[in-house]
């Protein structure tokens, strides 16, 4: 193989491994439930793009296709489902001012009823309710998904719960004044936003609780991105903050209104031209070689 044949199965391997890493960045979704819309916060330049209107969003969550699902939190009742162009229909309805939603890995969809009845509802992928899925709770809030388990906020009780999903049973986690806001980071450690103290705690997996960042007025609604950097919606301050993995702050957007729960668009897989790019780079390496068996590199003695 020549240096510039060499130098171009490089060229594609680097620009693949790129592409595939930026084709889909790390794009957050943000209820604004002051103006009744859902919009799309690109970091780091802070563009707020609109995505869809809806009826005082709440809860967000996505599921494994890329839809967007949306609590209509005040006066319908229901739960709305985004495709990704933008298209807006109701999913199911019957709930009782509902707040945060969560998937588990089977489809289904969990929504905490904030008021009335104080449950946490279960629905099938096919929009089916279980109003009365698991209860015992004062104000369920947020919810979170981890490791088989079921995780739920509780704002009025202090508390942080888990739930076996197969039984709805639940059992005391950990004690933390008015939580709001819940999210995994990639190592399972729990993160939970508390509206009365202006605090952010990291769960660990056995219970203790730590503070992990400070912020501004009422933080809410959680998310991670790939990098692990943790974003917290504050609510009264119409802004959204970003922490990277010491708690130290990042940023701080601008240009919201009433933001009160947030997710992350899920990883994508590579882009048609990076996947091409790839297969190019790899048929020019094992090219290279079969070649070099045939008749050994001395310049390049690791072929």
């Amino acid at each position: 193989m020549t240096q510039g044949t060499q130098r171009i199965v490089i060229q594609c391997l680097v620009l693949a491994a790129i592409l595939t890493s930026t084709a889909r960045a790390n794009t957050l979704y943000v209820s604004n439930s002051g103006d009744n819309t859902v919009v799309k916060l690109t970091p780091p330049s802070g563009t707020i793009t609109p995505f869809a209107s809806t009826d005082t969003p709440y809860g967000l969550a996505f599921d494994p296709s890329g839809n967007l699902f949306v609590v209509n939190s005040v006066t319908s009742g229901s739960v709305s489902k985004v495709t990704p162009s933008g298209t807006v229909s109701v999913f199911a309805t019957g709930f009782n001012n509902a707040s945060g939603i969560t998937f588990d890995s089977s489809g289904n969809l969990y929504v905490a009823n904030y008021y009335g009845n104080h449950q946490v509802s279960k629905v099938t992928p096919s929009g089916s309710v279980t109003l009365n899925f698991t209860s015992g709770f004062q104000t369920p809030y947020g919810l979170a998904f981890n490791n088989g388990s079921l995780y739920v906020t509780d704002y009025g009780a202090n508390t942080l719960s888990k739930v076996d999903p197969n039984t709805g049973v639940s059992s005391l986690f950990a004690s933390i004044s008015s939580p709001t806001g819940i999210a995994f980071d990639q190592s399972g450690n729990l993160y939970v936003s508390s509206g009365s103290n202006d605090e952010v705690y990291k769960v660990t997996a056995d219970g203790t609780v730590t503070p992990f960042a400070s912020v501004t007025s009422a933080p809410y609604g959680l998310a991670f991105d790939s990098s692990g950097n943790l974003f917290v919606a504050l609510f009264r301050a119409d802004e959204v903050s970003e922490f990277n993995s010491s708690g130290q702050l990042v940023s701080n957007y601008t240009g919201f209104h009433g933001p009160i729960f947030l997710a992350i668009e899920p990883s994508a897989v590579p882009e048609p031209s990076s996947m091409m790019l790839i297969g190019l780079g790899a048929a020019g390496l094992i090219g290279y070689r079969w070649r070099c068996r045939k008749q050994p590199d001395k310049a390049n003695p690791l072929f």
